[in-house]
């Protein structure tokens, strides 16, 4: 019987579905979240509200945001991938509708903010996950093609806020957008299961059954043995040349009987490792593997997590003040500060699908790709405040933009060479909650800074030394890695010696008690 492959179907066929999928789950949740600073004017007319108060609906939308990644995992092991986009869709659809009729900014808050962001959390965090099991050999490529829809929903959803809230005020923007959001859904309904972990799990049942069948020939040959040993002794004479291959050949059956048996053992337990039980409570989710998997600690997941941390936070603070700084210290118009943004968003686009496929190469270590962009983008961030006039803040925002698409695309996917796929979805869950902590607390601790010297280019070099920071971090990542495949292997290799001097003992006793049933035989 021919096996299927049960990874023939990956790589291809419906995952760039999923991909392009994704790319509309991006583009909407990351044009939403970056263009919220169109929306302040509006909202401050609006509710007669100051910037500070209103500034607090992007960072509760934010903070929502990265709290839903603690949620998505062990809804993902709940609802699967599929449902908890939709959900996440719909209860960001939701938000946006009801913050159409808020009366009062603490509504807003709780709605735009809350609601809203906690629905483009829950709905974010499946895509990367599901796009890494549906791909191996291209998995980064693909990831960073689904990404590309946060470059083109900052291009796109920053002009679009500005004509709907034009047209039709800043509660019809919400009110359309809860339309959009919706799209979210749609594109959930395209991610369908992978087809791997089915295929695996019938073709290791098969395997299963075969090594039985196997083990159930041996024992025949056991038996066959046994009865030969115990043969008169007139038949003894007539076969005499067989009694001396007697002992050989029932040592190497019973030397094949217990590989076999150990092979079988083995595979019965990785088809049952996949198999929920039932019986159990709470040990089943995804969540709670992580709990009680040796994940917690991972010294490379754990290193993974705080320079991620420390390196959004300096890149938000540079993002956030780079327009500050061409218009105030440099003096230029706020359209041509604004243009900046939209130089650096562009050439992003391209820059994530060439790391997407940078990031494939057998040649190249994604992990160490990643930690020189990071390198390179403190470079670049260092020497921004320095730039004096348009054209050359435009080439520094535009070689940012060459590698942040390596930044942003790769982040999620060298996650997965660190834990696995297994532990993708909490790990990716938890990453984001820990992420929001650093992007919410450190602007506000950076403003007070800017407002003692009077001076945006003082958050600018405060950022590029924290962006160095989360780099030197991020190369530490690989090191402690290689660390913890050298103790995996020392420890496989004293097991392995171990248990070869286990069989190479019950093997010498079972040729002594041989030996002795055969001159036994020999006496009589």
């Amino acid at each position: 019987m021919t096996k299927q492959d049960p990874e023939a179907k990956l790589d291809g066929g419906w995952g760039w579905v999923v991909v392009v999928a994704g790319l509309i789950v991006y583009l909407i949740v990351f044009g939403s979240l970056r263009c919220q600073s169109v929306l302040f004017v509006y909202i401050v007319e609006e509710f007669q509200a100051d910037f500070s108060d209103v500034a607090w609906v992007s960072s509760i939308a934010t903070g929502g945001f990265s709290f839903a990644g603690v949620l998505a995992a062990p809804l993902i092991s709940k609802l699967g991938h599929r449902w908890t986009v939709i959900l996440g869709g719909s209860i960001a659809a939701l938000g946006s509708l009801l913050a159409s009729f808020a009366p009062t900014l603490l509504v807003l808050d709780l709605t735009a903010g809350i609601l809203t962001g906690i629905g483009m959390g829950i709905a974010f965090v499946p895509t990367p996950v599901i796009i890494g099991h549906y791909f191996t050999k291209r998995r980064s490529l693909a990831i960073n093609i689904a990404s590309v829809g946060a470059s083109v929903g900052t291009l796109a959803v920053c002009p679009l806020n500005q004509v709907i809230t034009d047209a039709y005020t800043i509660r019809g923007y919400f009110l359309a957008f809860s339309a959009v959001f919706l799209n979210i859904c749609v594109a959930g309904a395209l991610m369908r299961p992978p087809p791997k972990a089915p295929g695996a799990e019938v073709a290791d049942k098969e395997e299963v059954q075969t090594l039985l069948e196997r083990t159930d020939a041996v024992d025949e040959i056991q038996k066959n043995t046994e009865f030969e040993k115990s043969a008169p002794e007139n038949d003894k004479q007539r076969t005499s040349d067989d009694d001396n291959e007697i002992p050989k050949k029932y040592e190497e059956d019973e030397i094949e009987l217990s590989q076999l048996i150990d092979k079988v053992e083995d595979k019965e337990a990785e088809v049952n490792e996949e198999k929920p039980d039932k019986n159990k409570k709470n040990e089943d989710t995804c969540w709670a593997k992580f709990i009680n998997s040796p994940l917690l600690r991972n010294r490379s997941y754990i290193i993974y997590c705080v320079s991620q941390v420390v390196f959004l936070a300096g890149f938000l603070c540079n993002q956030l003040y780079i327009v500050p700084y061409a218009v105030i210290e440099v003096g230029l118009p706020k359209i041509e500060a604004s243009l900046l943004m939209s130089i650096g968003a562009f050439i992003e686009i391209g820059s994530r699908l060439m790391f997407g496929f940078l990031g494939d190469l057998e040649k190249i270590n994604r992990i160490w790709l990643f930690s020189g962009v990071l390198f390179i983008m403190s470079v670049f961030a260092t020497i921004l405040p320095f730039m004096k006039t348009f054209a050359s803040l435009a080439t520094i925002t535009a070689l940012t933009g060459l590698f942040q698409g390596g930044f942003s695309g790769m982040s999620v996917v060298i996650l997965a060479d660190i834990v696995g796929l297994k532990l993708y979805a909490p790990a990716l869950g938890i990453s984001t909650l820990l992420n929001g902590f650093g992007t919410l607390l450190t602007p506000p601790a950076v403003g007070l800074a800017v407002d003692a010297t009077g001076k945006p280019s003082t958050a600018l070099f405060i950022s590029a030394g924290i962006l160095f920071l989360g780099a030197i971090l991020s190369g530490l990542i690989k090191i402690s890695m290689n660390f913890e495949e050298r103790d995996k292997k020392s420890h496989e290799k004293g097991a392995q010696k171990s248990t070869d001097q286990e069989k190479k003992h019950e093997m010498s006793e079972m040729k002594e008690l041989t030996e002795i049933n055969t001159n036994d035989g020999q006496v009589q």
